[in-house]
């Protein structure tokens, strides 16, 4: 059971890493101005993004991604 656990931490962090690569790809495709690097340097399973309160409420309000207040 423990070795089940493993492989599916494992996952899940892999997964974490690959979704804030793909934001950071994103981001860097779209030309969005400011330096991103910070997104994909983080570790654990939060992600600061650095957006402010109003640019949270229009990514809520928008497209229903949800994420605290503070980016």
């Amino acid at each position: 059971m423990y070795n089940e656990w493993k492989v599916e931490l494992k996952a899940m962090a892999d997964r974490i890493i690959s979704m804030r690569q793909q934001l950071f790809d994103a981001l860097s495709a779209k030309g969005t101005p400011g330096d991103w690097s910070h997104i994909i340097k983080q570790i654990g399973m939060f992600t600061f993004t650095g957006l402010k309160s109003d640019q949270v409420a229009f990514m809520t309000k928008e497209y229903h991604i949800y994420m605290t207040s503070d980016g």
